[in-house]
């Protein structure tokens, strides 16, 4: 994976070393798929600094307290629709540390057979964030986002592993499954959005989330069903909107959870970074609640087919950066 070394007598920030080392952890390919590290070397070539760092100092730079942000989540799998247990955790925990770190008003938008799953992990967690569904129509998501941004005038739209069209409006899952009728047309919003000069930022793991349209040549020749899905549309999995900023991870939950633990770093507070107890809680609650495995589609405490007990892992080795500001840059 190249473009993850840095090289040697060259003087990086503190903020971004961490970066460096944040942006390989959450990208161990720990089921060998191959598709995260070209993923994300596509990613990377656009920013030319690391993905978490960078998207932490955007945050910082895009909202000042009682500013709202809208974070939208939400990826339903057939042939039920069932909400699958990765991006929402990932997205809640964003939610809470953008409202007590930075004194934002985040917003959550999901499908809003999804809203009762959101709800009881925020009730769990003693959190109160709305939640607001949107439209899984073309025309009344149109309208819907005209009224969202004209209400709340945010300064900042995220999705996080959320279902994206392809170039013929269709949306599908990773095996090529046809599941457009389940989802949010969401892309309308992220359109509006940055006509009207929000930024925007992304989180996804395997190529058919909103904002991979940034590296789609990368999502094409890399992710299986990229370019012909097995749906009678037959245009692809890859997903066709773009982002101010991509960040690509391993699993989607983890590229929050990487971006928190920069912006821990950049706001020297701690409390900033997602934690064992409440990753444990939250996944429990979903479960509960009806969201299952993306992978195994089961209803199990485990995202993308990876266990509780390894999600646990990477959040202790998150955890295990120091998070002490550093009085001067540092010669690597």
């Amino acid at each position: 994976m190249e473009i993850l070394k840095v090289p040697f007598n060259i003087k990086i920030h503190d903020i971004d070393y961490l970066g460096e080392n944040v942006d390989r952890l959450i990208c161990i390919d720990l089921k060998a798929r191959g598709v995260i590290h070209p993923l994300y070397e596509a990613a990377r070539s656009l920013v030319g600094k690391p993905l978490t760092s960078r998207a932490a100092q955007l945050l910082v730079e895009s909202l000042r307290a009682k500013e709202v942000v809208l974070i939208t989540t939400g990826f339903r799998l057939p042939p039920l629709g069932l909400q699958e247990t990765d991006g929402i955790l990932g997205a809640i925990s964003l939610a809470k540390a953008l409202q007590e770190t930075l004194k934002a008003k985040p917003l959550l938008l999901i499908e809003k057979e999804s809203i009762p799953i959101l709800k009881a992990i925020l009730n769990v967690l003693n959190e109160k964030i709305t939640v607001q569904g949107f439209p899984t129509k073309f025309e009344e998501a149109e309208e819907k986002a005209e009224e969202i941004l004209a209400k709340y005038n945010p300064t900042l739209l995220v999705a996080i592993e959320k279902a994206g069209c392809n170039s013929l409006g269709e949306y599908h899952t990773s095996k090529g499954e046809n599941v457009t009728s389940f989802h949010a047309k969401i892309e309308v919003l992220f359109r509006k959005a940055r006509k009207n000069g929000i930024v925007t930022l992304a989180v996804g793991d395997g190529g058919n989330e909103v904002g991979m349209g940034n590296i789609k040549k990368a999502v094409e020749k890399t992710v299986s069903y990229a370019t012909k899905c097995i749906c009678p549309c037959q245009g692809g999995i890859a997903a066709q909107s773009k982002v101010d900023l991509l960040v690509t991870a391993t699993v989607s939950n983890w590229g929050v959870y990487g971006i928190l633990t920069c912006l821990a770093k950049l706001t020297q507070k701690p409390k900033t970074m997602h934690g064992l107890k409440m990753e444990g809680n939250m996944l429990k609650t979903a479960v509960k609640y009806g969201a299952i495995d993306g992978v195994t589609r089961r209803k199990a405490l485990s995202v993308d087919g990876i266990s509780l007990a390894i999600h646990k892992s990477l959040i202790k080795m998150l955890k295990a950066f120091p998070q002490k500001k550093l009085k001067r840059e540092i010669l690597i």
